[in-house]
Formats: C-alpha cells, sequence, structure tokens
C-alpha cells in the first residue's frame, strides 16, 4: 500500500496528486474543498498512521518501514504548505473550514502561522459562517 502511495506522490507531487477524495458531504450551498488537497491530507494522513503502525511492530522490517515513512512526510509535509498556502489569504487553499483543520491536524502549518491559521478558522466558524460549513 505505501510503495503504491510513493509511487504515486514520486509521479505527481502535492499540488497534483491523484484525487478521489473529497469533502464528503458539505451542506448546501457549501462548496467542497480542493481535491488535490484532500487526496494530499489521506496520503500524510496514511504516512501518520503507519509511522505509528511500524513504531509499535515487531515485524523485522518495521524498523526499515518506519524510517521510509518518516523520511517521506518529511519531505512532503513543506510542500503541502506550499502547494496549499495562500498567502494573500492568510489560510489554505479558498479558506474552507475542512482546509484549515486538516492543514492543523498534519502538523504542516509552520510554527510562525499556526496561530493566525487557526485563528482564521476559530472567526470562520464563530464570525462568518456561525457554525461549521464542511
Amino acid at each position: 500500500y505505501f510503495d503504491f502511495l510513493e509511487v504515486n506522490y514520486n509521479n505527481t507531487g502535492l499540488a497534483n496528486f491523484r484525487t478521489g477524495y473529497g469533502d464528503w458531504v458539505p451542506p448546501p450551498p457549501h462548496p467542497k474543498s480542493d481535491a488535490h488537497l484532500m487526496s494530499s491530507f489521506a496520503f500524510l494522513g496514511d504516512m501518520k498512521l503507519g509511522i505509528e503502525l511500524f513504531r509499535h511492530s515487531p515485524h523485522p522490517n518495521a524498523p526499515c518501514q518506519l524510517r521510509r515513512l518518516i523520511n517521506l512526510s518529511k519531505k512532503a509535509a513543506p510542500e503541502y504548505h506550499k502547494a496549499f498556502y495562500n498567502s494573500t489569504l492568510g489560510a489554505y487553499m479558498s479558506g474552507l473550514q475542512t482546509e484549515q483543520a486538516l492543514s492543523l491536524y498534519l502538523g504542516v502549518v509552520p510554527d510562525d502561522l499556526t496561530s493566525s491559521v487557526l485563528s482564521y478558522l476559530i472567526d470562520d466558524i464563530q464570525v462568518k459562517n456561525k457554525g461549521h460549513t464542511t
């Protein structure tokens, strides 16, 4: 599975990562999040899960797989930020709540921007939309 993900990543990078994932059920009239961001989130989320799996696995190949996924995550995390951060907006992609929440969850938001991205998300929920939209 991780071989498949890595091959796809190496072929496209994150900005054009294969799609097929999405913001499953945003309530109307709210739009879906960017498909490449969603797929990149799934990719990096799977890397996080794999790291935890191999960190605790007794399998003899686990240490090698752990190093592989850690290195791949370290390479992809800054690429995610570069591909999807909208500096004009001060948020990820179009500013949808999902795009901010997933980026924060992954830990790919640079330390100096974490507070502002979180504030953007909170303001969007509490002030702009008066609730969750995605």
